[in-house]
């Protein structure tokens, strides 16, 4: 369906979080990333799951249901190398350091430059 999407509106698509099952029969929350020609490029598996626990308010596990995956996720496009890390890591600032200074952008930009094109 979302390569389809892609292909169809000749566009890049980013994926929201999706339940996979893994080829080692684990669960992953996976982000995929389609090129306007609907080809899969990327695949990023949640690395920093979330879990909290308010004491008498609410729990929640994320880590009891899924797995973290443990790659950071890029991906070359006409417009550079992306990244697809998810809103935890850009709290992490050597980690995003890291990957601007090898020439990798944030996949929001990436979505920004494709809204431009599209007509509302």
């Amino acid at each position: 369906m979302m390569a389809e999407a892609a292909r169809n509106g000749r566009v890049w698509l980013v994926g929201g979080s999706v339940p996979e099952r893994g080829e080692d029969g684990k669960i992953y929350n996976t982000c995929a990333v389609f090129s306007p020609s609907g080809e899969l490029v990327a695949k990023h598996r949640k690395v920093h799951l979330f879990d909290i626990d308010v004491p008498g308010r609410i729990t929640f596990r994320e880590s009891d249901t899924l797995t973290g995956g443990d790659k950071v996720t890029v991906f070359d496009t006409p417009f550079g190398k992306v990244a697809r890390p998810s809103l935890k890591y850009f709290a992490l600032f050597y980690l995003i350091r890291a990957l601007l200074s090898r020439g990798i952008h944030d996949s929001r930009h990436l979505r920004r430059v494709a809204l431009t094109g599209w007509n509302f």
